[in-house]
């Protein structure tokens, strides 16, 4: 049996410290941890990046973290990127059912979490009381 924090050290390790959460605003950090552990790191960050270019801003989609994606969100506002994020993982979502039609049972699941992670997104950044690692 996993204990409370052993889960918080796996959080830690494979998704947190990873997806540089603490350099991000307190919203899309929580939008980038969630997805991330939705669909795996670098799909996450491919989505960020797909995100970016959807607005564009032009900035190579490579699944890497990097300085460039971070100066994005630094540059952008969070609420913009987060809503990016999130259209882009919905995109995703259906072209995962339409690859792999067996997967359209979880697609109202899927598009709730995404519904639910937006509004807490905007309730953290209407709160701006949570930041990630910096104030």
């Amino acid at each position: 049996t996993l204990t409370p924090d052993q889960a918080r050290s796996l959080y830690m390790v494979h998704f947190y410290h990873p997806l540089k959460i603490y350099e991000l605003g307190a919203g899309l950090g929580a939008a980038l941890l969630d997805t991330g552990v939705n669909v795996g790191r670098a799909r996450a960050v491919r989505l960020l990046q797909q995100g970016f270019r959807a607005i564009d801003v032009d900035l190579a989609v490579d699944g890497i973290l990097g300085p460039l994606t971070l100066g994005a969100c630094e540059l952008l506002d969070d609420q913009l990127v987060i809503q990016q994020l999130l259209l882009q993982r919905m995109f995703y979502y259906t072209l995962l059912c339409d690859r792999q039609p067996e997967l359209k049972r979880f697609l109202f699941g899927w598009a709730n979490r995404v519904q639910k992670l937006a509004r807490f997104t905007r309730k953290i950044q209407e709160a701006s009381v949570w930041r990630c690692g910096h104030e």
